[in-house]
C-alpha cells in the first residue's frame, strides 16, 4: 500500500466461487488498505450485484471486463462510477479478445471514457507505463480488415454479425 503497487485480485483464485466469499475477501482487503490500488479481474456477469456493492464501498477498487460482458454493462458502470475505475481485459490466451474488444469499441460512452478504459487507466495505475504504438506488418498492406484491427480501429465493413448478449 505504501508503495502504491497495483494489486490484482483474480475472482477465479478465491478459495470458493460463491458470492459471499468474493465479497468478504475483496471487502476486507480493500477496507484494510484504502490507498492500495486494486483491480478485481475475471469475474462473470452473474456477479454484477456483488461487484457493484464492492465498487460502491471502495474507491480504490477497479474492475476489468474480460468476463463481464453484460448488455450495456460498461455503460452502466461508467454512469455509476465513472470511467477512471474501469479497465479493458481480454482474458487472453484462454479467451478470445474479440468480444472484450467489441465490448469497449461499441459501448455507448464518450470517446475520452473509451480511451481511459482501453488503456489509459492501466497506464496511470502502473505509473505512466504505456505500450509502444502498434504498426501493421508489411503483409497487411492490402487487407483493410487486418489494418483496422491492428490499428485499433472499429471494423465497419465486416460481413460478420454477432447478435448474442448477456442481459443484465
Amino acid at each position: 500500500e505504501e508503495a502504491g503497487v497495483l494489486t490484482l485480485l483474480d475472482a477465479d483464485e478465491y478459495p470458493s466461487a460463491d458470492e459471499t466469499t468474493l465479497f468478504t475477501i475483496t471487502h476486507q482487503i480493500a477496507a484494510q488498505h484504502p490507498r492500495l490500488p486494486i483491480v478485481l479481474q475475471r469475474f462473470g456477469w452473474h456477479l454484477q450485484r456483488v461487484v457493484t456493492a464492492l465498487m460502491e464501498r471502495h474507491r480504490n477498487l477497479h474492475i476489468e471486463f474480460s468476463r463481464y460482458q453484460a448488455n450495456r454493462g460498461l455503460e452502466t458502470y461508467v454512469r455509476r462510477f465513472g470511467p477512471e475505475r474501469l479497465l479493458f481485459g481480454s482474458g487472453l490466451p484462454a479467451m478470445s479478445a474479440g468480444a472484450a474488444r467489441a465490448f469497449v469499441d461499441y459501448a455507448d460512452i464518450p470517446e475520452d471514457a473509451r480511451r481511459l478504459i482501453a488503456g489509459g487507466n492501466l497506464s496511470r495505475l502502473l505509473g505512466g507505463v504505456s505500450p509502444e504504438p502498434c504498426t501493421p506488418p508489411p503483409e497487411a498492406a492490402g487487407d483493410r480488415l487486418r489494418q483496422s484491427l491492428r490499428l485499433g480501429l472499429p471494423v465497419l465493413d465486416s460481413p460478420v454479425n454477432d447478435a448474442h448478449c448477456h442481459v443484465l
